[in-house]
């Protein structure tokens, strides 16, 4: 990390945590910080603005003042990131990066590619070239994020991982999923209610189901997963509830994503929200000013860079224009579901390496880990209190994810919910269950119609599942 880069991190930390604690000493460490570092300012109109402010803001220290000089530190970062070119490296497919480059909005970038394929790059080069740019972006596709779990390429200032199109009518289609399965809760009051990520959406889901129902769609969190239970046991009472998780989604919160099914995600669920019950806390930030802060005040300056630089929404979307109905398209999505698909052994090897490569990062989100364990424990304590039960299950998923999956988010969040187990909150794991092979999986981690027949089938015996059908 060179000295450029070191300056702009430290000078996001020290903003950050004047927000944070609002005191006149954090305003003073600033200010000490920017005098030592001057030579990285320019004479640009946000700087001489923020110095300013800052300058003020010191002889006049007033904690209703911090807001808006937040703004104004908002722009001068920005403009930073504006005037300095951007070295952006991908690694990956050549497919992958003719889509990524599509999505770059930075005016003055720099591209560099080395094509995964043909293995013609060097760790040793890519490391030197990263510690002496002023601005950086690594950027890859699933096929190129097997490599950081070797290593070895230096830390730039910003990693993006390149999500390949997904068709927006995959996306879109979700609402009104969560709608159709909701009214079915609704008349027919469903003994059992599922809620989960793509996980549940993958291997727990049938439009038609007769014994259950499933309020689960890829990127759905914790969170909004619990929001969704205490509302739906308001209106008809859930004898058992399945909550299906993987480990990585104790360390996530879809309101901190920019990935383009987190999106959605979010955009299901508050478009559901509105239509079903108001008094949901919604998961968008709406007031103009609280959105720019919370865009910079992200744990992750990975986010914060993909916030500004990558349009996260897919280049093709604008050409979606569907004749199908709604019977339709749940239909189509069910056939999707509902597919025999998988990769050969190599590419499914392959596939959950690079997946869990990507998941692994979220171990640095403690916050969100934190809140999601009162959130389940609001799910248990309410289960003890109604006399009903609920099963938190982890699902099974490749060898290679789960061999390469970071030790501390396995170990703590096999500790916290070995914890909370109880006579009416039940734990099942099932992420190390070598009874699934290649031939079961869509990809490295989402079981295909096969390896959700033979789940269910488990969580039948199990006791989970009243039963074998859903």
């Amino acid at each position: 990390m060179n000295d450029h880069v070191n300056f702009l991190l430290c000078l996001r930390t020290l903003i950050l945590k004047l927000y944070k604690n609002k005191t006149d000493l954090d305003v003073m460490i600033l200010k000490e910080y920017v005098l030592t570092n001057s030579k990285y300012f320019t004479g640009t109109p946000e700087t001489i603005r923020f110095i300013d402010e800052l300058f003020y803001l010191c002889e006049d220290f007033k904690r209703e003042n911090i807001k808006s000089f937040y703004i104004i530190c908002y722009d001068l970062y920005v403009s930073i990131l504006d005037n300095t070119i951007m070295d952006i490296y991908f690694l990956g497919e050549q497919e992958s990066f003719v889509e990524f480059k599509k999505k770059i909005s930075k005016k003055n970038a720099n591209f560099i590619f080395h094509d995964i394929k043909t293995y013609s790059f060097d760790k040793n080069v890519i490391k030197k070239e990263l510690s002496e740019s002023k601005l950086s972006i690594f950027a890859y596709d699933y096929s190129g994020s097997t490599v950081f779990l070797k290593g070895g390429i230096g830390k730039p200032f910003s990693c993006h991982l390149h999500e390949n199109a997904i068709k927006p009518r995959e996306l879109s289609i979700w609402y009104d999923f969560l709608s159709h399965q909701y009214n079915r809760f609704i008349d027919q009051k469903f003994n059992t209610v599922i809620f989960g990520s793509s996980y549940a959406f993958h291997a727990l889901t049938d439009i038609n189901s007769i014994h259950s129902t499933s309020l689960s769609i890829p990127g759905l969190d914790i969170t909004n997963a619990h929001d969704l239970y205490f509302k739906t046991n308001t209106i008809n009472p859930i004898n058992k509830t399945i909550l299906c998780f993987g480990f990585y989604d104790l360390y996530k919160e879809i309101s901190k994503g920019k990935s383009i099914v987190y999106t959605y995600a979010k955009e299901s669920m508050n478009k559901f929200n509105d239509r079903h019950y108001n008094s949901i806390k919604k998961t968008e930030i709406n007031d103009s000013n609280d959105t720019l802060m919370h865009k910079f005040n992200t744990e992750s300056i990975d986010v914060f860079i993909e916030s500004i630089y990558i349009n996260q929404r897919n280049i093709s979307e604008c050409s979606c224009h569907s004749t199908e109905s709604i019977a339709e398209k749940l239909s189509t999505m069910q056939r999707d579901i509902n597919t025999e698909k998988f990769l050969n052994a190599d590419k499914h090897y392959l596939d959950g390496l690079g997946i869990v490569a990507q998941h692994n990062k979220y171990k640095k989100h403690a916050d969100s880990f934190k809140l999601n364990c009162e959130r389940i424990m609001d799910i248990k304590n309410a289960a003890e209190n109604n006399k009903n039960h609920v099963y938190m299950i982890i699902p099974p998923v490749s060898v290679a994810y789960i061999e390469n999956l970071d030790e501390q988010i396995k170990n703590e969040c096999k500790r916290f919910l070995s914890s909370i187990e109880s006579k009416h909150f039940h734990i099942f794991d099932f992420s190390a269950d070598k009874d699934f092979n290649y031939t079961e999986f869509t990809d490295g981690h989402h079981l295909n119609i096969n390896g959700a027949i033979k789940f269910r089938e488990k969580l039948y015996s199990a006791g989970v599942l009243s039963n074998r059908e859903l």
